[in-house]
């Protein structure tokens, strides 16, 4: 996406994500849906949300936050500044996939010889390496804005 600017490559590069996510999304998740004992398949679901829905939901606005708020670029709103989102975040996005998620898993399954489930939880750990951007930012307390003026 970070490449692609006109609506037409926009729509179909979104297309062409989307699909790929869902159908990877859908082999892995019926592929650990195999390999999980059937009376620790709660458990496991439990553990599985929180890699694959809670981490990104938290770390992912303050990541992209940091990424827009160093892209320069503002608007009036309202009176109100604001930043303006930059094509950049695709950009930090891939990099974290990059040098972390694909290298353990690559590590996981063919030298440690991990099971599947081990595999799958480590293409999700992108999200914690994003961590330490996020405390940074949470620390700041930037990110509180008075509600009640």
């Amino acid at each position: 996406m970070f490449f692609v600017r006109s609506i037409a490559f926009v729509i179909l590069a979104g297309m062409v994500m989307l699909g790929a996510s869902m159908v990877l999304s859908a082999c892995l998740q019926g592929l650990i849906r195999d390999h999980t004992p059937a009376h620790k398949a709660g458990q496991f679901q439990g553990i599985r949300i929180l890699f694959q829905v809670l981490l990104p939901m938290v770390t992912g606005p303050y990541i992209g936050s940091a990424v827009i708020r160093h892209g320069g670029e503002t608007y009036e709103e309202l009176g109100v500044m604001k930043e303006v989102p930059t094509p950049e975040i695709f950009i930090a996005a891939a990099l974290v996939l990059l040098l972390i998620a694909i290298p353990l898993a690559l590590l996981g399954a063919f030298v440690l010889h991990w099971s599947p489930l081990a595999v799958y939880a480590c293409t999700c750990l992108d999200e914690v390496g994003k961590i330490p951007w996020v405390m940074f930012r949470f620390r700041k307390y930037k990110w509180v804005q008075d509600l009640t003026r």
